[in-house]
């Protein structure tokens, strides 16, 4: 009986010490992914902002390559 408890005990520590490391690393991942999502939405926002800007200057250029093949 003695053994068995201590067999829980250590069993329960683990457990304990691994969800709190999956924890730890899914909050690490977690401020990485918003990180760089907030990162890559900056820089979608200013290539939006290139293309209306020259959206018309695109177009035209476009074209003309796709009239000389």
């Amino acid at each position: 009986m003695l053994w068995s408890s201590l067999v829980n005990n250590k069993s329960s520590g683990l457990k304990g010490n691994t969800i709190k490391s999956l924890d730890e690393e899914l909050d690490r991942l977690y401020d990485t992914f918003r990180t760089k999502s907030s990162t890559m939405k900056r820089r979608v926002t200013v290539l939006e902002k290139v293309y209306r800007e020259n959206r018309t200057e695109i177009k035209n250029d476009y074209y003309k390559k796709s009239l000389r093949v």
